[in-house]
């Protein structure tokens, strides 16, 4: 009865979506709980490295459509969260949204990054196309300390 429910819930906004939106939305809600079920079974760099593909440089795309395609998708997976069962945390968003970008062939970073606070340390994920946030607020990048990667900045390539 309460998974009937919430299924039509789900199935009424998902409504007011095109047919390629619907299908990125139902992607990224089953990706969200197979990332999260794969970092309780292996880990993060392990769901990682199955899930997320290389994204080769294609030349004459447009960048201005992919950083657009890029925060419709991270709409999508933030209104798939929503409806997921229990609460994903910034991590597993922060590695759906990655995952559906490579398999659209954009080229996204995953950020990790720290802020230092009067108690305790708070831990951040984000992802950037172009050097642009896209499944946060902008200035994230610049409130906290991303972890150290390689020259480019990448923390897990």
């Amino acid at each position: 009865m309460i998974i009937r429910r919430w299924l039509s819930r789900g199935r009424m906004f998902a409504t007011g979506l095109d047919k390629q939106d619907r299908n990125l939305l139902i992607r990224a809600w089953w990706l969200l709980h197979l990332v999260r079920i794969g970092f309780r079974l292996t880990g993060f760099q392990r769901i990682r490295h199955l899930l997320v593909r290389k994204t080769p440089d294609v030349p004459n795309r447009d960048e201005t459509s992919n950083l657009e395609t890029a925060r419709r998708a991270a709409v999508l997976v933030a209104v798939a969260s929503k409806y997921s069962l229990g609460h994903p945390n910034c991590l597993a968003r922060s590695l759906t949204s990655a995952i559906l970008l490579s398999r659209m062939s954009i080229s996204s970073d995953l950020r990790l990054g720290v802020k230092k606070t009067p108690n305790s340390p708070v831990f951040h994920a984000w992802v950037e196309v172009q050097g642009q946030v896209v499944n946060d607020d902008p200035e994230v990048a610049s409130e906290y300390i991303a972890f150290a990667g390689d020259p480019d900045g990448r923390v897990f390539d």
